[in-house]
């Protein structure tokens, strides 16, 4: 796990209305209908939805959830074999981890890449592709879910006649779940203000979305890979104040490298 906070001031922090408007409890009423309003919270509309909704039964050999490198390395193999893939991930775009990694692979850029096995991958004609999409349940015998979002994402309402939104009800002989993993945080006091946040997202800001979220960087890790959010950070241009792990002697490539970088 890796850790950074904006060297500065402080905000107020999510959540602190829970805590602070709970008495008196006659009065929960009255504080709701602003806390609400300041969240940005509307009203439910009153009309009938005019979107369209759809829903298909897909049957596949191979689905595979989660369309990071595991994900596409595993759609190939079995596209290249002859089977019948669907491959779905929540984001508009495949990659996953690859889109925010200054990684490269088969000496080419991840993005490269990424490109390159996706088109060889929409050449398939027993391959279905499905960004936009979270396959919302895993059922018994590989009954799977999936909730495409055909048009929705893009505005309030859909084009007249698009599917806004589309389910798939698939039934699957094989199930690859390639998810990737998820970034634990340091609890600590405040750790939920502007400025705090886990070093994966700041490495994300950087290199996928040309965004340094800040001007100084404190950094606190557990493991190597947190220290390629610090040298990202420092190729950046921006300052880094400390990097504080918790191992009593880390070594390793990243490591080195920002030791390297500031000494």
């Amino acid at each position: 796990m890796g850790w950074v906070g904006k060297v500065g001031g402080k905000m107020m922090p999510p959540g602190f209305y829970y805590k602070t408007f709970m008495y008196p409890k006659s009065m929960w009423e009255t504080y709701e209908s602003y806390i609400r309003k300041a969240a940005g919270l509307g009203r439910a509309p009153k009309e009938n939805d005019p979107d369209i909704y759809d829903k298909m039964n897909q049957h596949c050999d191979v689905l595979i959830v989660g369309a990071g490198p595991a994900g596409l390395m595993a759609a190939l193999t079995a596209a290249r074999a002859g089977a019948r893939v669907i491959i779905a991930d929540e984001q508009n775009e495949f990659g996953g981890s690859l889109l925010s990694s200054t990684e490269t692979l088969n000496g080419k850029p991840a993005s490269e890449w990424v490109a390159e096995v996706v088109q060889e991958l929409s050449g398939f004609k027993d391959v279905l592709l499905l960004p936009n999409s979270q396959v919302n349940g895993y059922h018994d015998h590989n009954f799977l879910t999936i909730q495409q979002h055909c048009t929705d994402q893009f505005a309030d309402r859909a084009p007249n006649g698009q599917i806004a939104q589309r389910l798939h009800r698939v039934r699957a002989k094989w199930v690859v779940l390639t998810t990737g993993a998820h970034e634990r945080p340091l609890v600590f006091g405040n750790n939920d203000v502007p400025g705090c946040m886990v070093a994966n997202a700041v490495s994300t800001y950087i290199n996928r979305y040309g965004v340094v979220p800040g001007n100084e960087l404190v950094l606190m890790t557990s493991n190597d890979n947190a220290y390629r959010t610090a040298l990202d950070w420092h190729d950046a241009g921006r300052k880094v104040v400390a990097i504080v792990d918790s191992r009593k002697n880390p070594h390793g490539t990243f490591v080195d490298a920002a030791r390297e970088a500031w000494h």
